[in-house]
């Protein structure tokens, strides 16, 4: 995993706008396996940077079954950002968009909601 922590001020918590998770069409269409895959993708990538995009790795990072895992990479690689060309490290737009305005910001975050998918 990279080195480089996303979150500014290496916040100990996560932000998660409830409104925005609970109002977003990815999520909704989600089973609660797959919610429960993502919301853990965007802790991670909150505290670590990036994520491995490779089944085997990830399966073993999550402790899921591949097969899980394989189905979830194929599914949602739309709601992911390789980090290099070539890398299989991605990142979580959504996750480092919040990072980014909180960093601006400083540390606070932004008072408008926003809808999340």
């Amino acid at each position: 995993m990279a080195s480089k922590k996303m979150n500014p001020k290496n916040n100990p918590w996560f932000p998660l706008y409830t409104a925005a998770w609970l109002g977003s069409d990815t999520v909704d269409n989600m089973t609660m396996t797959e919610r429960g895959i993502y919301i853990t993708l965007m802790t991670m990538c909150w505290q670590y940077g990036s994520i491995p995009w490779d089944k085997s790795k990830l399966a073993k990072k999550l402790r899921i079954d591949q097969r899980v895992c394989g189905r979830f990479i194929e599914k949602y690689s739309n709601l992911t950002q390789a980090l290099h060309e070539d890398s299989t490290e991605v990142t979580l737009p959504k996750v480092q968009e919040f990072s980014e305005t909180l960093r601006k910001n400083g540390g606070a975050p932004d008072t408008e909601e926003k809808r999340g998918d």
